[in-house]
């Protein structure tokens, strides 16, 4: 019973009383007086009126506020189920990428789930009245079961370039992996297929150089000539929209960006229009070095590579390989490229032997026959001082 019941309570007793006291004092006297009598089964009646007209009201206003309370407890239980269909949505697409920036996408993930924790919340608040009022709680949404808590992380690597005369760590190579919450692994070349295929390449490239500078600015502290190959697909260039954001995450840090060298692949060179040529030209200006991965030695113009700023010419070890036996040409254009002031990179060296016929071409190789790449920890890029206090 609560404590606003006790006035109505009250009120009937006294006309009850009145009631029971005006019997007592005519059985008291011997007289029956019809007035008195009269008088109180009025007072009587009246009570019993007043108090089915109180509690009338008051059962009224909470019918009314448990049909407003449902209504609420409805409107957040579809809130709910919305929000939890959007989080799959999202996480299938970070998979499978579509045309959004992968940081944006994973940022509403992290979003929706607070959305969902606050909208718990409102239930657990929502519910407490209406079990006051003994009625049977709405059921649990089926959606509520799938807001799990989702693992999946970009994991940002580091492969080593090496300098093939000493096998020591000159250089690296940038890749990134996704890791869903069931711990399978997309890896950096089908990652890159995908966004390809899925019109995010520009969103993943400028993500990858949000990555990079960080922990190459803490390369460089020790190693001021290191460089980073950060891969870069024809996509990135043809929007002047995402070469603008490209460039302000340079210049957010131009000393870490000096030691960028951004990587294409020879076959993009066939896909590229006016566009992605400006767009080119604009990195170039601001002295941004570049690398031409999976060179062929057919229909190369060094000269104009060179205007455009690219540096390093990587060829594939496995070509090399073969190469080395047929086509001579080979030794020519590393002396010719070499002329010309490029550095040349042996790539996917996995033998020994790969390594010693690399050795004649190029300064500088990498493949698992040095060292996979490693996962580098989130907070690589961060001073010392920073991560003390993170890990305190």
């Amino acid at each position: 019973m609560q404590g606003r019941d006790w006035p109505a309570i009250i009120g009937v007793a006294m006309f009850a009383l009145l009631a029971v006291g005006s019997a007592i004092f005519m059985l008291a006297s011997g007289e029956v007086h019809a007035p008195v009598v009269a008088g109180a089964v009025l007072v009587l009646a009246a009570g019993q009126a007043a108090a089915l007209f109180v509690q009338w009201m008051r059962i009224n206003g909470l019918d009314e506020r448990r049909s407003e309370l449902e209504r609420k407890l409805r409107s957040v239980s579809e809130e709910i189920a919305v929000i939890a269909g959007r989080m799959a949505w999202m996480q299938n697409k970070i998979a499978q990428p579509i045309g959004r920036p992968l940081d944006d996408l994973m940022t509403e993930v992290r979003g929706l789930r607070d959305n969902v924790q606050t909208l718990r919340q409102d239930i657990a608040k929502i519910r407490p009245p209406l079990s006051e009022l003994q009625s049977n709680p709405a059921p649990e949404p089926a959606a509520e079961a799938s807001a799990v808590h989702s693992r999946e992380r970009l994991d940002f690597l580091l492969e080593p370039v090496v300098e093939l005369s000493t096998s020591a760590t000159v250089h690296y190579r940038a890749r990134v992996n996704m890791v869903n919450e069931r711990g399978d692994e997309v890896r950096h070349e089908e990652m890159i297929r995908k966004a390809d295929a899925g019109g995010v390449r520009a969103a993943l490239d400028i993500h990858l150089a949000k990555l990079a500078l960080p922990v190459l600015r803490r390369l460089r502290n020790k190693h001021p000539a290191m460089c980073l190959l950060l891969p870069l697909g024809t996509a990135t260039l043809q929007t002047e929209q995402d070469v603008t954001r490209l460039i302000q995450v340079l210049n957010d840090d131009k000393d870490a960006a000096a030691g960028i060298v951004f990587d294409i692949a020879h076959g993009e060179l066939a896909r590229f229009d006016p566009a992605s040529i400006a767009g080119l030209a604009k990195l170039g200006r601001l002295g941004t070095k570049m690398a031409l991965s999976k060179v062929s030695v057919a229909g190369l113009d060094l000269a104009s590579l060179r205007q455009l700023g690219v540096r390093f010419l990587d060829i594939d070890a496995k070509e090399l390989n073969a190469k080395l036996d047929t086509a001579p040409a080979w030794l020519e254009f590393s002396r010719f490229a070499r002329a010309m002031q490029f550095q040349m990179i042996g790539g996917g060296i996995e033998t020994a032997e790969q390594a010693e016929i690399a050795s004649h071409i190029a300064r500088f190789g990498y493949g698992s026959y040095f060292a996979p790449p490693r996962r580098v920890r989130a907070d690589a890029g961060q001073p010392a001082s920073a991560s003390r206090t993170q890990a305190a």
